[in-house]
């Protein structure tokens, strides 16, 4: 079953408890009778609400709901924040059971292989931007190919940083020296 099945039938199951526990109370005439229904609904009442903010706040819903956040934004954070970012996840992750881990291994792994590809794609344009000098004019083009392919690796902003370093790689190639 579900998650929502079984949270929409425990719900069903708490309303129906709480609704014949009142029905008994309005009917019992003892105060003894009254005084434990009045216990018991309190004591439901409570677990039931216990319940319901422990399924707002648990570790597994606010890694779902980060993770759903965390993944539109791959392509337009900064390196540096989408690391936080992900130690933050992977903190939650630790948190979970062993068969919720099971559930969410799959995209936390793929969040940190796109977060690898950005930094080696990264590390791949500086060097080669280092490079960019040497080497002869084909060379120097080669390069320039491989910072464009590498770039289309980052995200938005970490593209920005670069832009007037391949601008001027660009234009010294369109100049010919």
């Amino acid at each position: 079953m579900n998650k929502k099945k079984l949270l929409a039938l425990s719900l069903f199951i708490f309303i129906l408890i709480i609704t014949i526990l009142s029905m008994l109370y309005l009917m019992t005439e003892s105060s003894t009778g009254r005084i434990i229904i009045l216990i018991l609904l309190v004591i439901i009442t409570v677990l039931g609400a216990g319940d319901a903010i422990w399924h707002v706040i648990s570790p597994e819903r606010s890694l779902s709901q980060k993770l759903q956040r965390f993944s539109s934004s791959l392509t337009q954070e900064p390196i540096d924040v989408l690391k936080e970012r992900y130690l933050e996840l992977y903190n939650l992750y630790l948190k979970l059971s062993a068969k919720q881990k099971r559930i969410f291994y799959a995209e936390i792994n793929r969040i940190r292989e796109k977060i690898d590809e950005q930094l080696q794609a990264e590390k791949n344009i500086e060097r080669l931007l280092e490079e960019s000098s040497s080497g002869n004019i084909s060379q120097q083009q080669k390069k320039y190919e491989e910072i464009k392919s590498s770039l289309q690796k980052l995200s938005l902003e970490t593209r920005r940083k670069y832009q007037s370093q391949l601008a001027y790689l660009q234009e010294r190639l369109e100049s010919g020296k």
